[in-house]
């Protein structure tokens, strides 16, 4: 492994779990915003979009950082030669490590 990862547990991660629940509700609010006018309509729609193009870049950018560390690390190699485990264990971790 080339460098530590550590976790973004400050502010990084509630902004993009905070621009995943603005895009959806500015999805939402659509169906209310339809009675006052096309520009309120797109002005939501915008945010909606930008918000979810943020959020799921973020999880992508996650889960790419995820699947190289056990790729790097042959975890998935590790959890089939770990001893001492019970078989529900092992495929906990073998399930968890293949998801990543």
């Amino acid at each position: 492994m080339k460098e530590i990862i550590q976790s973004n547990i400050g502010f990084r991660r509630w902004f993009f779990f905070w621009a995943g629940i603005v895009a959806t509700l500015a999805y939402r609010i659509i169906i209310v915003l339809n009675n006052y006018g096309k520009l309120l309509v797109d002005i939501a729609w915008y945010i909606g979009t930008v918000g979810f193009i943020l959020y799921f870049g973020h999880r992508f950018h996650v889960q790419k950082k995820r699947a190289l560390l056990v790729r790097e690390n042959k975890l998935v190699l590790a959890v089939g030669r770990m001893k001492g485990l019970k078989k529900e264990q092992k495929n906990a971790l073998n399930y968890l490590v293949k998801s990543a």
